[in-house]
């Protein structure tokens, strides 16, 4: 009697089966065996080299329609000294998935066999270099990239880990245990990275053996997943009881919209035919297969070329570039990532408690090395940083803006180092500036104020306004430039304009005024007006009345006609919200209902910046006299003993603390006393949840409360933001 179990996604009419005989159990696999011929070679290969065996594939049993293997026993228990080995060919087997460029290594591709780490698929070992801007994915070269790590995906029970080596979707059978209990990866890091450098150091010593090595996959199959096939089951799942012209129409709809984004309009055409492949899949229940051969670029299914020079590169030749990049800097990139990605997969509570109690620029030291321990230096996008969102786990590419990314830390830094003249500072300003440079001017494009990304916190105005800052700081004339060339490329239309100050362009004549940017009036004139009729709908400075003020102020000393009475109407306006009660002004955000908030976007810290810098642009007695009121109103609600509720530059006590530099005002409160870091609402320096988080951006996050701290006391606190 034979005994037929369906395993994986259906392909092309086919899939793996589970054969169970009276005499024998085996997998019969729906393709051929040649990926398993090439990497039982590599691996021979490497042993030549000194690598010891670190891993192996299904042995075969047999061939004919696709091939038969053995089924891999899963609950092998091993030794204490067997986990360790498990765990030290864990690292050579991750350092072989980055060289390869590896893809979906996942938990149910992965099967601790007593102290053996078993593939179970090869078909995804090498990928080739996808067509993608890389300034979004600079992790996606990285040890990440092969799903061993650090891989969650979002269930109905929340998000779950599904990597290779603790994902908990397959009943554990990934993961190596003794007689009495699983060991976790971990419980492991130090060996898992330990074999990872040694055997990293072994390739570099040998690459030109290696390169050779890697020709063995040229004519082996590689499969190219280019949506998560979880996207094709719910979609036909949910397409299931609709008629079959439905089904298509709908697939057709929802699966185009990622190619209706590509600007190529070459590889728009050509994506209708992978498209197609698609809808068909999906509206008979079947998972796409794609793929390319391992010396070929082209996207090949049902073995008809759908997509001529689908790849940037070939898998082998992907996997030789990559060699070569290998590099004693890589490694230590490569090394913190697996530091972090053990750190956030595992179960453990972290301390979050940070403390604070000594000098303001001691404190700022602590924190900044928070960030600093928390990210990943790597061109092109530096910082990357690990983040628990509401569904997943994942490390992040930080980007450039102001408000959480890279010229935000930058100022932290730039901060920093104005205070301390340390040599570590400056060398991670360096490298952050590198990467600033190296994407954003490359470019030689116009860039509009039109686009959504030209404000304060997350477009253009804040890029500029962080390099003018840190110029300000350190005197570095490279930074001055750099801003200055981006200036030269801002484009400025009859268009209307989004004339928020943090979110639109209201902030960039102050931008411009204060750093005396030639020219800074004709760009302006293009959109004052836009800014003088814009109406408040709100207190305080990032959205509302205090931010319009402070940019018809700027307008009006770059030489446009702005009256002083528009200017006084929104102070009055604004002032009219303020309560004696509670000594600052209403948030009118979530009128009807009555709220206050503190911090530099909306409240008493930041109003009383915005008058400050008001002060310094308009001559008429009237507007400096009521600017000189509301900043002592102000000042005496930032001298209050209370800690917020928050801790966030943006939000909370680190911009109580950057007014009160700002505006020349002393806190007697000790700094572990003002910081509100185990209250239920503070900033979280360690995420609450069984992962480390650690926030590092400017407004929001770690970055903010050290530069706040670093620059206390310092009358340019927050010149970014003005």
């Amino acid at each position: 009697m034979i005994k037929v179990i369906p395993l994986g996604d259906l392909h092309n009419g086919k899939q793996t089966e589970l054969v169970q005989t009276e005499n024998e159990t085996y997998i019969k696999k729906p393709r051929d065996f040649k990926t398993e011929v090439a990497f039982s070679l590599f691996c021979q290969k490497l042993e030549s080299l000194g690598i010891s065996r670190f891993s192996r594939t299904a042995t075969l049993i047999s061939e004919g329609d696709g091939y038969h293997t053995e089924a891999v026993e899963e609950n092998l228990p091993t030794s204490d000294y067997g986990v360790d080995t498990y765990y030290h060919r864990a690292g050579i087997l991750l350092c072989i998935c980055y060289l390869f460029g590896s893809v979906d290594i996942h938990c149910e591709n992965l099967i601790a066999s007593g102290d053996m780490p078993v593939i179970i698929d090869t078909e995804t070992l090498l990928s080739g270099k996808k067509r993608r801007s890389t300034a979004h994915y600079s992790l996606a070269d990285s040890v990440l990239c092969s799903h061993l790590l650090c891989n969650f995906a979002v269930t109905s029970e929340g998000a779950k880990d599904v990597s290779g080596f603790s994902g908990v979707m397959n009943g554990l059978k990934n993961i190596p245990h003794t007689e009495n209990k699983k060991i976790f990866p971990w419980d492991k890091a130090n060996i898992i990275l330990s074999a990872f450098k040694e055997t990293y150091n072994i390739i570099v010593s040998n690459k030109e053996a290696v390169r050779e090595a890697l020709h063995l996959f040229d004519d082996c199959s590689f499969r190219q997943i280019l949506r998560p096939t979880q996207t094709y089951h719910t979609l036909s799942e949910k397409l299931g009881s609709l008629s079959e012209d439905k089904r298509n129409f709908y697939a057709s709809e929802l699966l185009s919209y990622a190619y209706k984004r590509d600007t190529d309009p070459n590889r728009l055409e050509k994506s209708s035919l992978i498209l197609a492949e698609e809808v068909r899949c999906v509206a008979s229940g079947e998972i796409p297969l794609f793929y390319a051969k391992g010396n070929s670029t082209d996207l090949f299914v049902r073995n008809k070329k759908v997509f001529p020079d689908f790849l940037e590169s070939s898998p082998v030749n992907y996997a030789i570039h990559r060699l070569e990049e290998f590099c004693e800097d890589d490694l230590e990139r490569q090394q913190k990532i697996i530091s972090l990605a053990l750190q956030a997969s595992t179960p453990l509570k972290c301390n979050k408690t940070l403390h604070i109690n000594t000098s303001s620029l001691t404190a700022g030291e602590i924190c900044a090395k928070q960030v600093t321990d928390s990210a990943v230096f790597s061109l092109p996008s530096v910082f990357c940083s690990l983040e628990q969102g509401k569904s997943s786990v994942d490390f992040v590419s930080s980007g450039f803006s102001l408000y959480s990314g890279l010229c935000g830390v930058m100022c932290m830094y730039a901060a920093l180092y104005r205070k301390t003249r340390k040599n570590e500072y400056y060398n991670i300003l360096q490298k952050c500036f590198e990467s600033f440079t190296k994407i954003m001017l490359s470019d030689t494009a116009p860039i509009k104020l039109t686009d959504k990304s030209s404000g304060l916190g997350d477009g253009i105005t804040g890029m500029v306004s962080a390099l003018l800052h840190i110029h300000e700081l350190t005197a570095l004339s490279e930074f001055r430039e750099a801003a200055v060339s981006l200036i030269n490329r801002i484009s400025v239309s009859e268009d209307s304009y989004n004339t928020d100050y943090l979110n639109g362009i209201g902030a960039l004549p102050v931008i411009l005024k204060r750093h005396q940017i030639p020219e800074s009036d004709k760009m302006c004139s293009g959109f004052y007006k836009e800014i003088l009729n814009t109406k408040p709908f709100t207190t305080g400075f990032a959205h509302g009345a205090s931010g319009l003020a402070l940019s018809l102020s700027a307008l009006s000393a770059l030489g446009l006609p702005v009256p002083d009475d528009a200017i006084s109407a929104l102070l009055s306006w604004e002032n009219s919200y303020f309560t004696i009660k509670n000594g600052n002004w209403q948030d009118l955000r979530n009128a009807p209902e009555i709220g206050f908030m503190s911090g530099w976007c909306s409240g008493a810290p930041g109003i009383g910046m915005a008058r400050k810098e008001m002060l310094g642009l308009i001559n008429d007695v009237n507007l400096r006299s009521l600017c000189e009121k509301d900043i002592s109103l102000s000042a005496e609600f930032i001298a209050m003993e209370t800690p917020s509720k928050r801790d966030s530059l943006c939000c909370g006590t680190a911009s109580r603390l950057m007014a009160s530099s700002r505006l020349g005002i002393r806190i007697d409160k000790t700094f572990e006393q003002l910081f509100a870091a185990e209250k239920e609402n503070s900033l979280r320096f360690i995420h609450p949840a069984d992962t480390a988080d650690i926030n590092i951006s400017l407004m929001q996050g770690l970055s903010g409360v050290a530069y706040a701290l670093a620059m206390y006391g310092d009358p340019l606190s927050g010149g970014m933001l003005l």
